[in-house]
């Protein structure tokens, strides 16, 4: 074209209206040729198409007909793709918005829709919870589950397989025992019977060591044997041992006596001895047990007195092991193969008396 033009003779140039066309549509293309930069392109924007392979350098600015303009910015230590999916196609490109740890930031909210799928750590809202799977939808997020992991026993253990799992507690079969739930309470409840009653505060008591009784009321009984439960309290005074009962529950026992007096009398002798509750009242105890023996001819050197009762006890009561009457010279014989008194609960009427109480020593 530039050769053509050359040939032309501009002092004598003529031309005609086909020519000035034809010159016009020269010049156009010329001038379009030479506004386009050597190896610049630029996005499909109606009339500027770039090839598949076109490379940007720099931001990225894309402008609709809109009044503002969308910048696309990076700074990539490698090559990244990006690809625009339509709803429900399948993502090819590499993941991109996440940081050095592999977090993946978001500015605003995240919106979830529901999924059908099978894989494990996904995450989806299906209407009403969110939910993640995990070898199934489980919900993530919501209220507080009411559930327990072990529970151990004295033998085995109960562990929970879901949210949901439920426990129930139940007196084993010929035990008289129910477990009773009402609010928030779980009561073990015993019908009596003694198959499930566990009796407590067996008590074992004892005079330590001789000695002269000088007032006729009570006898000392000094020294515990044994007092698993911590059910009694000995208090000694010139006036006999006041043993008071601390348990909180009211129980009835079976309770013996063994008193080895020695006296040393040339006449008659005679002895009386009881159990005494309302110790603390001393001028109307209740006896129980009562023992009485007289003697008479020659000395008595050694005698051993028991009996045995039952008593009912409530809390705070306190009785005594009373020795009331003797004659001249008696001494009372120490240790504990000699001098004592042992309680021993019985579990049927302990149930009875818990129901309907007791009164001095006797059940209502």
């Amino acid at each position: 074209m530039i050769n053509r033009i050359k040939e032309w003779d501009i002092k004598n140039l003529k031309i005609n209206d086909r020519q000035v066309i034809s010159l016009a549509l020269i010049l156009s293309v010329m001038a379009l040729v030479m506004a386009i930069p050597g190896s610049t392109n630029c996005a499909s924007a109606n009339t500027c198409t770039v090839a598949s392979t076109g490379t940007f350098t720099g931001n990225l600015g894309i402008k609709s007909a809109t009044a503002f303009q969308l910048t696309q910015q990076h700074s990539l230590a490698v090559n990244q793709i990006a690809n625009w999916e339509a709803v429900g196609g399948n993502h090819t490109g590499s993941v991109i918005m996440k940081d050095n740890s592999g977090d993946f930031n978001l500015n605003g909210g995240l919106r979830l829709g529901t999924s059908a799928t099978s894989t494990n750590g996904t995450i989806r809202w299906n209407g009403s919870e969110v939910q993640v799977y995990n070898s199934g939808w489980g919900g993530v997020g919501g209220a507080d589950q009411n559930v327990f992991t072990t529970i151990n026993g004295n033998t085995g253990s109960l562990t929970a397989s879901t949210t949901t799992t439920s426990i129930k507690l139940q007196a084993a079969a010929d035990t008289n025992l129910t477990v009773v739930a009402a609010g928030d309470k779980l009561e073990i409840q015993s019908s009596g019977g003694g198959g499930g009653y566990d009796p407590k505060c067996a008590y074992y008591a004892y005079l330590a060591s001789n000695y002269t009784p000088s007032n006729p009321d009570g006898l000392n009984i000094d020294t515990e044997l044994y007092d698993f439960d911590n059910c009694f309290t000995i208090s000694s005074s010139s006036a006999g041992s006041t043993i008071t009962y601390n348990d909180s529950t009211t129980r009835v026992f079976n309770v013996s006596y063994l008193i080895q007096i020695n006296i040393n009398a040339t006449n008659d002798a005679y002895y009386s001895s009881a159990i005494a509750v309302g110790r603390n009242q001393p001028s109307s105890p209740t006896n129980f047990a009562q023992h009485f023996q007289q003697k008479s001819g020659t000395p008595i050197t050694l005698e051993s007195i028991s009996a045995n009762t039952v008593i009912c006890l409530e809390n705070a009561k306190q009785f005594a092991l009373e020795f009331p009457v003797w004659t001249n010279g008696v001494i009372i014989t120490g240790g504990k193969q000699y001098t004592n008194i042992i309680f021993n609960e019985l579990p049927e009427l302990s149930t009875e008396a818990q129901s309907n109480g007791c009164t001095n020593g006797l059940i209502d």
